[in-house]
């Protein structure tokens, strides 16, 4: 039920998106939900009683990873317009 769901709001969603605004804006759709997704994830998962001892996690390398990817994603995105050169 929740696929097929999914699935007709996606469509509709979808049609609303390339009609009203840009077929581009289709990209940016799922970031409500990753944001929604990671603020629960961090509110509701908690650290096991009894935890060994883990490395901290290394922030600048999770940073340099996410700029790396957007700027991956921004430079296919604008590649169309902008060209290779």
């Amino acid at each position: 039920a929740i696929a097929g769901g999914g699935g007709a709001v996606g469509l509709i969603l979808g049609g609303f998106l390339t009609e009203y605004l840009n077929w581009r804006w289709t990209f940016f759709v799922n970031i409500p939900f990753a944001v929604v997704a990671a603020a629960g994830a961090y509110f509701v998962i908690r650290e096991p009683s009894g935890a060994r001892n883990r490395a901290p996690l290394d922030i600048p390398g999770v940073v340099l990873s996410t700029l790396g990817l957007v700027a991956l994603v921004y430079g296919f995105t604008r590649a169309e317009s902008a060209g290779w050169s």
